[in-house]
């Protein structure tokens, strides 16, 4: 039954991509059945619908394994859905009026995964048995953990996140201090068994089977980490959290490092007052993890700003400098701040924000950027002299201008997307072309996608000559870009920015390609999406070249109010109506697309 239920509602979206449409289709059949049993089975189904798009643009989404889950308005995983309602829509459209459009790869593709999203926390990692006391040569523990304390690069105090002494813990655990009792703690060979499974994500040579190995004996060590007392719990929590999140399982990532938080909070760490240098970069770690987490979910963060008094990271004897770090944190605060304000999250957010909201987070992120000292400069570094940390932070700071290049992509994201509906709307219906109020913002983000595809090639180069591979946020922010700039080529399909885009996405399908090939599930199913997508523009701007010479059809709003008064049997009766298409004149039956694509073009742009 429960089989059959979903199969109907996979087929009223593929028909109706538009929740409203939907809607008042099922209004249309509760008022005209007489059954009371249907009445209460339509006026279910209604309120399922009403579910799936919340007010503040977040929304319940499914994993592959059928395990709903709210992701809220800010995560990528919403905007790729909404991306997938676009599509169905417009795919919806042109089967009707292109014989050879691609229907069954299309529809297969997107329709399908309408109202899911990509992970795999429903499914339980499959660990190998292995013999917790298992120590590998100490050349290899070294070489694998190095890169998390240091870099070979000529940038090496370049660093954005800080894990401890971890090479400390290396030496406690291979060379232990004469007189000291060889039994090591548990905690303490967990914490080293999860900076390994960490670290073997970002190695050319290391396996993903070794890297579970790892995890299994971590695991083992760790116990039952609800009922962790320790300050040494915190950094084996955010290693294991950054772990699972390399192996796709972004609710589990979530969970460790919220638990890092608050074992912090519990020991003060977020206090001004008796917080050590080393203490105090831990929680700036925990921070800006948490601050990304909640915003690739869409979720509240473990705390707010106003709340935490202990002050930003100095220079240490001993310690790393201290930049990256303190760039990190104060790029994450604004962030998330940028985040609340214009996704909001309990409903204060709104789908359409405010322009006011995006403008003040686009400024707090370029007096970021004109802030930066020299050696923070990518313009002055080359490829061979680029730390990763570095690549990664400036990747970061971009991808939020789109949606959050990753912080220019948040804040820019969504007016993107609503002039791409329009522009393809005004391709199929006659309408007068209205200027875009902001058609900076629309240009900024294209930008920063391109910025970050560039980023991400030369993130891989400096790592080609590093023996390191890239890590699963430096893919998510590539991924990310690719989406934007494959729908920006809808926006002028003749120009070359277009051509340009076409071979930056190729290029990043490709490398996701290349990474899902040693074991990635995360970069497989993001290649997937990213082909998948890259087929229907292709399909799409195939049809609109054709149709520069054919009419377009005219739809007024007072004809689409007369549309949605009439029962469809009688609306060829009623409207004379057309569609000039590639094959011939069609009778115009999908009144609810062209409402769709009226609804676009009527979108205020900001």
């Amino acid at each position: 039954m429960m089989r059959s239920e979903k199969l109907l509602r996979s087929c009223l979206a593929t028909l109706v991509p538009s929740p409203q449409a939907r809607l008042q289709l099922i209004e249309k059949v509760r008022e005209n059945e007489a059954s009371v049993r249907m009445v209460e089975e339509t006026a279910t189904a209604s309120a399922d619908f009403d579910s799936e798009d919340l007010i503040d643009g977040g929304r319940f989404l499914s994993d592959p394994d059928g395990q709903s889950r709210f992701i809220g308005g800010a995560s990528g995983a919403a905007f790729l859905d909404q991306i997938r309602q676009f599509v169905m829509c417009v795919s919806a459209f042109l089967r009707e009026v292109d014989e050879g459009y691609q229907r069954v790869l299309i529809d297969e593709a997107f329709g399908n995964l309408l109202g899911m999203y990509q992970t795999h926390d429903s499914r339980l990692l499959e660990l190998p048995e292995v013999d917790p006391y298992h120590l590998v040569p100490y050349a290899e523990a070294k070489r694998l953990l190095l890169p998390l304390c240091t870099s070979s690069n000529t940038n090496d105090q370049i660093k954005i996140y800080f894990w401890g002494p971890i090479m400390e813990l290396v030496q406690e655990i291979y060379y232990p201090a004469p007189g000291t009792d060889r039994r090591l703690d548990p905690i303490t060979l967990a914490t080293f068994n999860a900076a390994l499974a960490f670290a073997t994500q970002q190695d050319t040579i290391a396996t993903p089977e070794s890297g579970r190995e790892y995890y299994a004996r971590a695991t083992i060590f760790l116990g039952r980490p609800l009922e962790a007392t320790t300050k040494r719990h915190i950094t084996c929590f955010l290693l294991l959290g950054c772990y699972l999140f390399g192996e796709h399982r972004r609710d589990g990532a979530y969970s460790y490092i919220r638990m890092a938080g608050h074992l912090a909070v519990t020991y003060g760490f977020h206090q001004s007052q008796a917080t050590g240098e080393g203490q105090k970069r831990l929680f700036w770690t925990i921070y800006a993890l948490d601050r990304s987490l909640s915003g690739l979910l869409g979720r509240p963060p473990m705390m707010n700003d106003e709340d935490i008094s202990v002050a930003l990271p100095v220079a240490s004897p001993g310690l790393p400098d201290p930049d990256g770090l303190r760039l990190h944190a104060e790029l994450a605060k604004i962030v998330g701040q940028a985040v609340e304000r214009i996704y909001g999250y309990g409903g204060r957010g709104s789908r359409r924000p405010e322009l006011i909201n995006i403008l003040d987070s686009l400024d707090a992120l370029e007096k970021w950027k004109a802030n930066l000292p020299q050696s923070f400069d990518l313009s002055a570094c080359s490829i061979s002299t680029s730390s990763r940390d570095l690549l990664s932070l400036h990747m970061t700071y971009n991808h939020n201008l789109i949606k959050r290049p990753q912080a220019i992509l948040i804040v820019t994201r969504q007016p993107f997307l609503l002039a791409v509906r329009r522009k393809v709307a005004q391709s199929f219906v006659n309408s007068d072309e209205k200027t875009l109020a902001n058609e900076a913002l629309i240009h900024q983000c294209s930008a920063a996608a391109e910025r970050n595809t560039q980023l991400f090639c030369q993130l891989l180069e400096a790592n080609t000559a590093d023996a390191m591979c890239a890590s699963t946020i430096d893919y998510h922010h590539a991924f990310n870009a690719a989406l934007i700039l494959d729908l920006a080529r809808l926006l002028n399909p003749n120009g070359m920015t277009a051509l340009q885009s076409k071979v930056q996405v190729q290029f990043t399908i490709t490398m996701l390609e290349k990474a899902s090939q040693r074991g990635s599930a995360y970069t497989e199913d993001c290649s997937s999406v990213l082909t998948n997508l890259h087929r229907f523009i292709e399909e799409l701007l195939r049809v609109l070249s054709r149709l520069g010479d054919l009419k377009r059809v005219k739809v007024t709003e007072r004809q689409l109010l007369a549309f949605d008064a009439m029962n469809s049997d009688d609306l060829e009766d009623q409207v004379d109506v057309q569609v000039t298409s590639i094959t011939g004149a069609l009778p115009m039956a999908q009144s609810d697309i062209f409402g769709e694509f009226m609804g676009w073009l009527d979108e205020a742009i900001l």
